[in-house]
């Protein structure tokens, strides 16, 4: 099943939620703040839903980033 995946504000870096989820239920997923610890630095975050992406277990992207976590080369990868 797809991951959720977020970009660590400290370091760039993609950070798995550990939410698995189908696209088709990231659509009812209410867009509300939750909270992750990142294993990118450690930190615990806060993000929504709109922040996120969908990626395969490898970090391959699913889905688009969103444009605030796109670098101008395209999608950020693991």
């Amino acid at each position: 099943m797809p991951l959720l995946m977020i970009k660590c504000p400290h370091t760039a870096r993609p950070v798995c939620t550990d939410v698995e989820v189908e696209n088709a239920q990231l659509e009812q997923l209410p867009d509300v703040p939750m909270q992750v610890n990142c294993q990118a630095c450690g930190m615990t975050h806060s993000w929504w839903k709109r922040e996120s992406w969908l990626a395969d277990y490898t970090g391959r992207a699913l889905t688009e980033a969103p444009a605030l976590v796109r670098t101008p080369r395209g999608p950020m990868r693991l």
